[in-house]
């Protein structure tokens, strides 16, 4: 065995593991090979599970499917879960899910190795792909619940679960109050399986962004492929058998999370009963990556060696002779391991260790005024250019009445109209008559002659109309002999009376449009076409372009419905036409005035001007059409700290001798160290070397 191959650390064999998500009504199954410092999937399987099919089988399913590319009769044991944050109780797996992983293990043969959470294992994945820590509002849509999480820097800060319901944006709204935060990201990514998460985002780009004072703009809403999700399962939950196997980049991430402030330690689970492996801090956390390879490093170590040339010695062949012959190149050769040894621990290690402090935050409201003339804007005085966008969209929808209105039929007679007076009187058409609270109208108009003296008393002067019922229904059908009084005329003078039963009037309660079905139909049709019309508004913005969410104006340009109020139908249509104007302007104008405006620093603080932010709202047009609006600025202060001193503290240290320094330093909520070179026996430490490690400050 030669000394290069004893100083190199040894490869792996391969070995297999099966990744297994369980959810709440959902199964996914990755079956993974490992060798050398690559993962390989090998296949991967997704089942259904509920009223028609058990758990347990769902489970089977998504295996087999998963290891069909597997060699014949070959059992991969080795399992990883990946569980939603509602499996969780702090780093614990709740008792109620316990006992099912315990089943499902037990029944299918499997060894459980640890679980990660699905939040951790999304925030590891976007970090490799996206090349720094991810901050987003992270969304697990399941059939029941909705769970958010809110990840800031690749930490999950704070997690919420609600049960789901059929609205969707009252599920938003109801959720965001509860998170403690001032901001939120400008990011959303929505992840889950057989969801039509498509529809749901359609939905949510309808949701009143600009009512939340906690966006400062629409936030870009994205939705994660199921192959990325067991992609970023298959990558945390591989780490966990990768003891000695460079693969990517070393990092270790601790946040502050009660008294236990820091991290567990990789360690080797494979033989802890199932509840010690379940109560283990998720192995994701920190994640024990190297960003060099084991090839890199016998290469790096051979060219090392390559460029040492060995003196040559010249003796006698005597007994003492040969023996000095064959120790001094020893002796040499062990000087120059040894220093050889010595300069790879002292300068080939480099290292990055990020502070993660909390923030002071503080927000102040000042004036801004737009203008469309670029000529004028002046971010020094709070005038900035704008430039605005319309758009306009038709469209149609159909949905069930919920009205109830009365059909039928007017009741119809005749009457006999007595006029008392000693003048004719000529009565029109629609003239109204009572009986009662019922009204009754002529049907046609008539001419009644004057009363008159027989000799033996007054003769009244009467005449014969034909009369129908104001209202439809049976209360009309009147009997014989009722009497009737003129709505504008006094008793005294005329009065009409029936000789013969009214008849004809029917009623019945059918389905029909109301006011409240169009309001109804016209407020969800509206809705509609304006997340559609954002849509189209913004695709016409240029690149760097924001929208003015408070600038939004919408107008009705038509509208009909068919059919009409009050008419006989199961159904109701809305043909809409719709207008909507915004103003757009640049980002970085936006930001100019932000800088422009930056609130004073608190003593020992300086400010993150990466997070600075500035939300719009109030905007108006005065009657010259000057438009103006406020603006509220959000500003984050970091503490100000000795890098020197730091770096000085913390060379050479490992990680449980970083976490107690740092937890005597105020305001500091975790640290993250990236291991830019190192070797496989001091992976774990900072370098001893000041000059080979970078302290940086960060905020959560």
């Amino acid at each position: 065995m030669s000394l290069l191959t004893q100083i190199l650390p040894k490869k792996e064999p391969k070995e297999y593991f099966l990744t297994l998500g369980v959810e709440e009504y959902h199964v996914r199954a990755a079956a993974c090979k490992v060798l050398a410092d690559e993962i390989t999937i090998l296949g991967t399987g997704e089942s259904d599970f509920g009223d028609d099919i058990d758990e347990i089988e769902a489970i089977d399913i998504a295996i087999s499917t998963a290891e069909e590319k597997l060699p014949p009769d070959f059992l991969v044991e080795k399992t990883i879960f990946a569980l939603p944050q509602i499996y969780l109780e702090g780093d614990n797996v709740k008792a109620e899910y316990l006992n099912r992983l315990k089943k499902i293990a037990k029944t299918l043969n499997l060894k459980p190795h640890g679980f990660i959470d699905y939040p951790s294992a999304i925030s590891y994945y976007l970090e490799k792909e996206e090349g720094a820590p991810p901050t987003l509002l992270l969304v697990a849509v399941e059939k029941k619940h909705l769970t958010f999480s809110l990840i800031r820097v690749g930490n999950n800060q704070q997690y919420v679960t609600i049960p789901r319901t059929s609205a969707i944006l009252d599920d938003f709204g109801k959720v965001l109050p509860e998170f403690k935060s001032d901001i939120f990201p400008s990011r959303i990514l929505l992840f889950d399986g057989p969801e039509k998460l498509e529809e749901i985002r359609e939905e949510l780009l309808r949701f009143p962004w600009h009512k939340h004072a906690s966006f400062l703009h629409m936030p870009k809403i994205e939705i994660l492929p199921p192959l990325a999700i067991v992609t970023a399962m298959v990558q945390a939950a591989g780490t966990s058998f990768m003891k000695q196997i460079d693969f990517g980049k070393q990092e270790e991430v601790k946040a502050e999370s009660g008294p236990a402030f820091g991290f567990v330690k990789d360690a080797d689970i494979a033989e802890r009963s199932f509840e010690e492996v379940a109560n283990l801090t998720n192995p994701t956390e920190p994640v024990f990556i190297k960003e060099e390879t084991l090839a890199q490093q016998e290469s790096f170590i051979s060219r090392f060696f390559s460029k040492i040339k060995l003196p040559s010695f010249s003796f006698s062949s005597s007994p003492l002779t040969s023996f000095l012959t064959n120790l001094v190149p020893l002796l040499v050769l062990g000087v120059i391991v040894i220093a050889a040894i010595f300069s790879l621990v002292w300068f080939y290690p480099k290292a990055t260790l990020s502070v993660i402090v909390y923030p002071q935050v503080a927000t102040q409201k000042i004036d801004v005024a737009f203008t469309t003339k670029s000529t004028e804007a002046d971010p020094g005085k709070n005038m900035l250019a704008v430039k605005e966008i319309n758009e306009e969209v038709t469209g149609s929808k159909t949905v069930p009445v919920s009205g109830k209105a009365k059909v039928g039929d007017r009741a119809k007679g005749e009457v006999t109209v007595y006029n008392k007076t000693l003048a004719a009187k000529t009565f029109p058409k629609d003239t109204v008559i009572k009986n009662g609270s019922l009204k009754f109208l002529f049907d046609e108009e008539i001419r009644i002659a004057s009363a008159s003296d027989t000799g033996e008393g007054i003769s009244f002067g009467k005449g014969n109309v034909k009369i129908s019922a104001e209202a439809i229904g049976p209360e009309s059908n009147l009997t014989s002999g009722s009497l009737f009084t003129f709505a504008d005329f006094p008793e005294t003078s005329y009065m009409a009376k029936n000789s013969q039963n009214f008849s004809g009037g029917t009623s019945r309660e059918v389905s029909a449009v109301s006011k409240e079905d169009q309001q109804k139909l016209e407020n969800l049709l509206t809705e509609e076409l304006t997340g559609k019309i954002r849509q189209q508004l913004t695709q016409k913005l240029a690149p760097g372009e924001i929208m003015l969410d408070a600038s939004i104006e919408k107008k009705v340009k038509s509208k009909k419905f068919t059919p009409e109020t009050g008419s006989e139908t199961k159904d109701i249509s809305l043909s809409l036409t719709l207008s909507l104007s915004a103003y757009s302007l640049a980002e970085e104008n936006l930001l100019s005035l932000a800088n422009n405006s930056l609130i004073q620093p608190p003593a020992g603080f300086s400010s993150d001007k990466s997070r600075t932010g500035i939300r719009i709202d109030e905007v108006k047009t005065d009657k010259k059409n000057n438009l103006t609006a406020k603006a509220t600025l959000t500003a984050y202060f970091i503490p100000i700290m000795d890098t020197a001193s730091l770096k000085d503290k913390l060379t050479g240290k490992n990680y449980r001798q970083i976490e107690d320094y740092l937890k005597t330093v105020d305001r500091v909520a975790g640290f993250r160290l990236t291991q830019e070179m190192s070797l496989p026996f001091l992976s774990k430490q900072t370098p001893l070397n000041y000059q080979n490690l970078t302290v940086n400050i960060v905020t959560r």
